[in-house]
């Protein structure tokens, strides 16, 4: 029951500027490899430069390999679109 919990089902929706785009359902197995490419993507972004960088700024943990799990594990968060096809 925690954030970091792994369920049986993902319905995620992308919405932009206020409007439903995509849908996409996944499994479990589905959502994790999802989640990993999302990731891999998302690393190439200016906005994940910005989110690390402040992650750096307010975080006691400056190891860089703790903050990269950390946004990993919530990349999601940190995405507002799909950025794998």
């Amino acid at each position: 029951m925690g954030y970091a919990s792994i369920y049986e089902n993902y319905l995620l929706i992308e919405i932009k500027n206020g409007i439903i785009g995509k849908k996409r359902e996944y499994n479990a197995e589905e959502y994790i490899k999802f989640r990993d490419k999302q990731f891999e993507a998302f690393k190439k972004t200016d906005e994940y430069k910005q989110q690390l960088e402040s992650l750096k700024k307010k975080s006691e943990n400056k190891n860089n390999d703790w903050l990269e799990h950390f946004l990993k594990e919530y990349s999601i968060e940190y995405t507002s679109e799909f950025l794998v096809p």
